[in-house]
């Protein structure tokens, strides 16, 4: 009795809580930093094609991830191409989730169920272990979820989501499947609350979301149609934009746009690629499970008319968006905004039923830190093939750390080389020295 009381006591207080999470969290990052650290392809290019200011802002078609790059040249300039260390973005974004999943609800054995269930998708650890956006992206979505569920400032979160929506949309364009049911819901549940027309309203709107979505759509769209129409060449000196005339001006931006919203990775149809996605599912039943609980529970919540709020018709409308859009792109995206609906499902699952015989909700507890200690401990981060072999080919290659010669070799060799040189022989990126190396 004495012994219950005591381990009630311990588990009720929240220092215990952030003792267990903090301790997972830290495994987690030992086993990850003595994990063996190999590039993927889409690494190496990131690093060889945006670790310069002049090329940050261009997409590439679907690889550059413009937050990660942005802090990922922040760490190259400092400490030169560090795999790990470009890597940990994604990681810490990942522990930034747990905690601020834990801070908001106070559950321990719900936040232990979310780190279970992601170190047991293979596809969710190891985009949250890789030099990629996505981990950033679910960051933010998650961020945005509580924001729309604190009634004590409701003003000042309309503004943060707003400006977060507005960036998102070009960090990475599979995140509009859940950015757009987001604008809706949370501009018409705005709006309706006044009670007449207002222009503050629409300020509000205009300043936190139209004013940054419009002013990185030129940049970007500007700096993306440069690359389209080749003209980088042309930019030696200041002259080159005063000669430009609106037209000019109108073809860069147009052609920059469409190379943005409608490459040939964002205009994938879903219906005509069917199989494909059927097989996806298939072959990720765990990661299509969460969208399917997702679905059936904001449905039922919907129709059966009980107690509703805008999270359940953004979910909602998530799939009817899904549809409507009809593109197909591979798994790795959905990862950017998997924990919204993860938390979705866990925030109100009813586990009172454990509370009411507690030395169950202790060895639940026990059980779940178990198998996550397990999963840490047989951890596989990356199950996608890496390309060490390609490395330590051109590593061992490598004499007196010369710069690559001009040679024909096949396209990616050319990346793979200089970013082998960049990495074992502690150069910082230089984009022109890459381009006439790259071009010959």
């Amino acid at each position: 009795m004495v012994n219950n009381i005591f381990l009630k006591k311990l588990n009720n207080f929240d220092k215990f809580g952030w003792i267990i999470l903090l301790s997972l969290i830290g495994l987690i990052l030992i086993k990850f930093l003595n994990y063996e650290h190999y590039p993927v392809h889409d690494e190496v290019v990131s690093v060889t094609l945006l670790s310069d200011i002049k090329t940050s802002l261009i997409k590439f078609q679907a690889t550059n991830h413009y937050i990660s790059t942005q802090i990922g040249n922040i760490l190259i300039k400092i400490f030169g191409v560090d795999l790990v260390k470009l890597r940990l973005i994604s990681l810490i974004s990942f522990f930034l989730i747990i905690i601020f999943f834990y801070k908001k609800t106070k559950d321990l054995n719900k936040v232990l169920l979310f780190i279970l269930y992601c170190l047991s998708t293979d596809i969710i650890i190891e985009y949250y272990s890789l030099y990629r956006g996505y981990a950033i992206s679910a960051l933010l979505f998650t961020y945005i979820y509580f924001l729309m569920i604190d009634e004590m400032n409701k003003i000042k979160n309309l503004k943060i989501m707003y400006f977060i929506l507005s960036i998102l949309i070009f960090h990475n364009q599979s995140n509009l499947f859940l950015i757009i049911p987001l604008l809706l819901v949370v501009t018409f549940n705005f709006l309706k609350n006044k009670n007449k027309f207002s222009l503050h309203s629409y300020r509000i709107i205009c300043v936190y979301f139209g004013i940054p979505f419009f002013t990185i759509l030129f940049a970007t769209s500007f700096v993306e149609g440069i690359k389209v129409q080749k003209l980088f060449l042309e930019i030696v000196n200041f002259n080159f934009f005063i000669q430009l005339n609106i037209k000019d001006i109108f073809s860069i931006f147009y052609s920059g746009f469409i190379e943005i919203f409608f490459n040939k990775f964002t205009t994938v149809s879903l219906f005509e690629n069917i199989y494909e996605f059927c097989s996806n599912i298939k072959n990720n039943i765990a990661l299509f499970t969460i969208f399917f609980l997702s679905l059936i529970k904001s449905s039922y919540k919907i129709f059966n008319k009980k107690k509703t709020n805008m999270i359940d018709y953004v979910v909602f409308l998530f799939f009817i968006t899904f549809l409507i859009l009809n593109k197909n792109g591979p798994v790795r995206i959905y990862t950017g905004f998997i924990t919204f609906f993860i938390i979705y499902i866990l925030k109100d699952l009813n586990l009172l039923f454990l509370n009411n015989k507690f030395n169950f909700y202790f060895l639940f507890q026990f059980v779940l830190i178990f198998f996550i200690v397990f999963k840490i401990f047989t951890a596989d981060f990356i199950k996608s093939k890496n390309l060490k072999e390609n490395y330590l080919f051109f590593a061992n290659k490598m004499k007196n750390c010369n710069f690559p010669s001009k040679k024909r070799a096949l396209e990616f060799d050319k990346h793979m080389e200089y970013y082998v040189y960049l990495v074992e022989c502690k150069k910082k990126p230089n984009i022109n020295m890459f381009y006439n190396f790259y071009k010959y």
